[in-house]
């Protein structure tokens, strides 16, 4: 036979209540399920609440898997504020996110944790402009993004400077690389890279000073950067 126990804490100087919950099978149970709800009042007097479940809600392309992964509150545990500065950093850190919201709700036995997002567009068209020593394909191999993926600033700076090494392999060192983002139908956006290719810089001679075990044309094999001829 299925039984409950239920519980609720009034708080005279406000409307506000909290409701103990346990439920078990048999009278047998009485008493443990006494002691449970006895242990969520005294939690929650003392300022400590269970979180009984996490929720993640505003997300369209990223799975809430791959979200509650970068999240330490975990249902069964206390809840500390601590703990939830931390994972609202987490989450921003991912760089999938314009905002992030914590709110909790008081539920039976505790409190629900539910995390808001609100993600950044998906990347609809990537192009490259300015360019003309280097072909677009192998720019795009460089820059790793992919169309539809998330827009991601931190992958946006390291595809900047892989788009300069690029260059720079090249000869053409004094390269410039920036982007910009131009807003797209259905929350998604196309992302521009404009290259300022300048100049071609070639090296006349590398000399060498203090080498005694190897010489010169040894060393000069061994660079990645080369003289002229």
């Amino acid at each position: 036979e299925a039984i409950s126990l239920e519980a609720r804490l009034l708080d005279v100087s406000s409307p506000t209540s909290f409701t103990a919950f346990a439920e078990g099978q048999g009278s047998g149970q009485i008493p443990a399920l006494a002691d449970k709800v006895a242990s969520q009042l005294s939690n929650r007097l003392l300022g400590r609440q269970k979180v009984v479940d996490v929720v993640i809600q505003g997300n369209q392309r990223i799975d809430v898997e791959a979200i509650k992964a970068h999240v330490s509150t975990r249902a069964g545990e206390f809840l500390h504020p601590d703990t939830l500065s931390k994972d609202l950093r987490s989450l921003y850190d991912m760089g999938y996110f314009y905002d992030v919201r914590i709110e909790t709700e008081d539920v039976p036995g505790g409190v629900k944790v539910i995390f808001s997002v609100e993600e950044r567009p998906a990347i609809k068209e990537i192009r490259i402009s300015g360019n003309s020593n280097i072909d677009t394909p192998q720019l795009s191999d460089a820059v790793g993004i992919k169309p539809y993926s998330i827009l991601n600033f931190r992958k946006l700076r390291e595809a900047v400077a892989h788009l300069k090494d690029l260059y720079r392999q090249k000869g053409y060192y004094n390269a410039e690389v920036s982007y910009k983002t131009e807003e797209a139908p259905e929350r998604q956006a196309v992302l521009v890279f404009n290259i300022v290719e300048g100049e071609k810089v070639m090296i006349e001679k590398i000399d060498f000073t203090g080498n005694e075990a190897f010489g010169d044309g040894k060393l000069r094999g061994l660079m990645a950067t080369k003289q002229k001829g």
